[in-house]
């Protein structure tokens, strides 16, 4: 091999190495260039948390956690302020935990009242739970986007309880594959434009979301 030719193929390697670098690794929560200014401050209140004083709601077709609706709507009125966007909500707020499509699957073996007694002791009102940001998804329409706002949350609480399900939908005789309790991204809706976005449409309401103009503060 000629000297040329070891040097082509070395420099190759480099840029190769160099891209995967670029490429690879944990995806970020972007961030605000100082530049532009502290952007919206979203407070983190007591309130937005307290679900407990909430009753659990039993729908035919999901499971959700109550939410506080009078805080999320406050962070609904500073996201249309920010954005300019007039948006709508359902004048209720909280965190889908188990989806319709996914009951779908879970309904062969576990009726709703098998998988809303793995609450155990303590309902799913009093779970624990994180807001990791506001994040805004959009998909592509006839005349103008569809976008949807919403509250990144991170909870191992309800994850755990997504677990259980598994087990017990797996212990009656159901296939692992159908659920998956991992793929799990729960938020908080704050407003929409013409419609809500789901995962159908597409999207991913998680981090990768996270708009850096709103800034987070916990008390």
């Amino acid at each position: 091999m000629s000297i040329s030719a070891s040097r082509f193929i070395l420099i190759f390697s480099l840029l190769g190495l160099m891209m995967a670098c670029q490429t690879s690794g944990p995806k970020t929560v972007p961030t605000r260039d100082p530049a532009d200014g502290p952007g919206t401050v979203i407070h983190d209140s007591p309130e937005l948390h307290d679900t407990e004083s909430l009753s659990f709601k039993s729908h035919p077709n999901y499971v959700s956690v109550e939410i506080p609706f009078s805080p999320v709507q406050s962070i609904y009125q500073q996201v249309q302020t920010q954005t300019g966007l007039t948006l709508q909500n359902r004048g209720e707020a909280h965190i889908t935990v188990i989806t319709p499509p996914e009951f779908s699957e879970l309904k062969s073996k576990l009726t709703m009242q098998d998988i809303e007694m793995l609450q155990g002791s303590g309902s799913l009102q009093k779970i624990l739970f994180t807001i990791e940001c506001v994040g805004m998804v959009q998909k592509a329409a006839a005349q103008v986007p569809l976008k949807a706002f919403f509250l990144v949350v991170k909870s191992v609480d309800l994850l755990n309880f997504r677990r259980r399900i598994l087990e017990k939908f797996v212990s009656a005789g159901g296939s692992g594959h159908r659920f998956d309790a991992e793929n799990f991204l729960p938020h908080i809706t704050l407003g929409f434009t013409q419609r809500d976005l789901h995962e159908a449409d597409g999207i991913h309401k998680d981090t990768t979301s996270c708009l850096p103009e709103f800034q987070i503060v916990s008390p």
